[in-house]
């Protein structure tokens, strides 16, 4: 497995090794709700060599082993953060922020410099594999607004929300506090993902699939 593909997993399954307990909740804050410019955070950066995050995270979220052609993935298999539903065409999918580019922005974002923004945007700890029809109704919403119907999505969703709101010290308001608070408390424990976990170990991409 080359070194992008390493560094990938690593980034992924980080966000997963420590349980999140309510104490862990952002703190609460009045939210800015107005200046925001989707163009100020930038767009998907190269991880290495020619794969770009987009790219990137499909080739490391693919349940088989992914087919790249000319710095693209071209197929593999997904099952969709959101619903769990199984898509087997790339051009079907979505690299959804958990945490919203425009909640990040209203929640503290707003005073960062571009070059934080960008690195925000390209976070692979925030970003997941789902259908377009899904990110679609998602859009900004926060867990106040919008919740993925399945318990163990639901409860992935609200832990990978509050640990990318405490990674990057962003606030919440009142009712996100309220509705996360809720949701932990249906969630069954949380089951550390150990150090040596992979995103995909039966996936590995070789050198000459990543350039081919």
């Amino acid at each position: 497995m080359p070194r992008f593909a390493i560094l990938i997993a690593a980034a992924m399954v980080a966000a997963a090794a420590q349980p999140v307990a309510a104490q862990q909740l952002p703190p609460a804050a009045a939210e800015m709700r107005k200046g925001y410019d989707r163009k100020a955070w930038g767009d998907w950066e190269p991880v290495e060599g020619c794969l770009t995050t987009r790219h990137a995270v499909l080739a490391a979220t693919s349940l088989v082993r992914p087919r790249l052609r000319n710095c693209k993935v071209v197929a593999g298999l997904w099952r969709d953060a959101w619903t769990g539903v199984e898509i087997t065409d790339p051009k079907n999918t979505d690299i959804d922020h958990v945490v919203p580019v425009q909640e990040a922005h209203d929640s503290g974002g707003y005073q960062w410099e571009t070059a934080v923004r960008h690195r925000f945007f390209n976070d692979m700890e925030n970003l997941v594999v789902t259908g377009r029809d899904v990110n679609q109704r998602k859009g900004a919403y926060g867990p106040e607004a919008w919740l993925p119907d399945g318990e163990t999505e639901r409860c992935f969703f609200v832990r990978r929300w509050i640990y990318i709101k405490h990674k990057w010290q962003l606030s919440a308001d009142e009712r996100e506090l309220r509705v996360l608070q809720t949701v932990l408390h249906t969630c069954p424990v949380e089951q550390p993902v150990t150090r040596g976990g992979s995103v995909n170990p039966t996936a590995p991409i070789t050198g000459s699939e990543l350039y081919r």
